[in-house]
């Protein structure tokens, strides 16, 4: 009976044993991991103030928003340096998280349907395509489009694949407004490009003349006209020089190509609601 009762024991002694063991393997497996893998946040990251927006472009459109980021204050940060992550709902109802990247930089608050235009010139209005080459810096604003009804914004500084959160909020609010991509809806929204600087002889009568090769592409199935004409909007006109250098007022489907006419100087080309890199004739 004795020996019953101790092979018994010694069975329930091994068992624990054995229980324990695999509890110590676990524990440590799972230390080891947390030493490897978890990675602590950068040391130093941008002092940085955020706030942001949000409007609803189109009442129609259940995805046709825009979030704007305000750089209220503190440190530059540059375009490579951050991630955006914005959570909403899409058109059909299921919560999403994406991570955008902004397409203008505003050196000033940007001229939506919102604002009067007296209050914001055009020089100042107009924004810069963005790119992470470029730094975000106090009284910047950043310009989003998404394709959904935006919740939540994250903002990260990014340091390799450790993250810091410079802003985290929700949007509580959603103005909702129309016509906030443009003034020209039914036009095209892509940037005109100016390069390929020609100089003087015998394309100009002076030598320190240049004309340049333009293009924009009309992305819609019809033509669209838009007016040659000294300020207003939509625009379609050049700076710098003479407004008008020859450029067309009708853009047939596709991509529509010209050179302009002789001018000096640094110019610009305004079309629609966006403009063209500077081209600069350095003939001589």
């Amino acid at each position: 009976m004795s020996q019953g009762r101790h092979t018994k024991d010694s069975a329930v002694t091994e068992l624990v044993g054995a229980i324990l063991l695999i509890g110590i393997v676990v524990t440590g497996l799972g230390l080891v991991s947390v030493l490897m893998l978890s990675q602590p946040p950068p040391d130093t990251y941008p002092q940085i103030a955020l706030s942001a927006y949000c409007i609803q472009c189109d009442k129609t459109d259940c995805c046709c928003y825009e979030v704007f980021i305000y750089h209220d204050g503190g440190e530059a940060i540059s375009g490579d340096e951050f991630v955006i992550e914005i959570e909403g709902i899409d058109c059909d109802g299921d919560i999403v998280r994406v991570e955008k990247t902004p397409l203008y930089r505003y050196k000033t608050a940007p001229l939506t349907c919102q604002q009067d235009a007296t209050l914001f010139p055009q020089s100042e209005a107009q924004g810069d395509v963005w790119s992470s080459e470029m730094e975000l810096r106090a009284g910047d604003t950043l310009r989003i489009r998404v394709e959904l009804q935006p919740v939540t914004i994250r903002i990260y500084y990014q340091e390799g694949s450790r993250r810091v959160p410079l802003l985290m909020s929700s949007f509580t609010k959603i103005n909702q407004v129309e016509d906030c991509i443009g003034y020209c809806p039914e036009c095209p929204s892509y940037i005109p490009q100016c390069e390929d600087i020609i100089c003087g002889p015998p394309s100009c009568p002076s030598s320190n003349e240049c004309r340049a090769k333009c293009s924009y592409y009309n992305n819609l199935s019809s033509s669209v006209i838009i007016p040659v004409h000294k300020g207003g909007k939509p625009w379609n006109m050049f700076t710098g020089s003479e407004y008008d250098l020859g450029q067309p007022d009708e853009f047939t489907p596709g991509l529509t190509e010209f050179t302009t006419e002789c001018f000096s100087g640094t110019i610009q080309w305004k079309i629609n609601t966006l403009h063209s890199p500077e081209v600069k004739c350095t003939c001589s």
